[in-house]
């Protein structure tokens, strides 16, 4: 079998906690978010644009050792695609496997819909995460 890696795991949540042995628990595994509304504070041309934090885990795993990348691109509702992030990483044995923990921010620049996170394996598409985003009414909490 050739030198390969594979993610065998993608998926967008609300915590991810490390224990001290490297062992991961990823907490509340999410496919929708209501993010609170945008700021009242001026015009409706400048209102602050709502931002939601993401944490995202990408598991890979390889048949032996060698450095690989990692791609993760947002595509907005609108099919959109934002600027691709390219993570190194390197497996260091056969069947030794890589957790990629991603804490990032997502500007809401199109509202509510439906936004996908594309992820490259050596830049090839191995995987689509779908992240459904409302926006909530004044007054009403925030949900994953």
């Amino acid at each position: 079998m050739p030198n390969t890696a594979f993610v065998t795991a993608a998926l967008i949540c609300q915590h991810i906690l490390e224990e001290k042995d490297g062992t991961l628990s990823v907490i509340r595994i999410a496919d929708k978010y209501i993010a609170e509304p945008p700021s009242e504070v001026g015009t409706q041309e400048n209102q602050l644009v709502p931002a939601i934090p993401i944490n995202m885990l990408i598991v890979v795993r390889g048949t032996g050792p060698g450095p690989h990348s990692i791609g993760i691109k947002p595509i907005l509702p609108s099919g959109t695609p934002l600027t691709q992030r390219e993570v190194p990483i390197e497996l260091s044995s056969p069947g030794h496997s890589h957790n990629l923990i991603l804490r990032s921010v997502l500007g809401l620049v199109e509202g509510s819909g439906l936004y996908w996170f594309e992820v490259f394996l050596d830049k090839e598409l191995c995987f689509r995460v779908p992240l459904q985003i409302e926006i909530a009414q004044p007054g009403e909490a925030q949900k994953v």
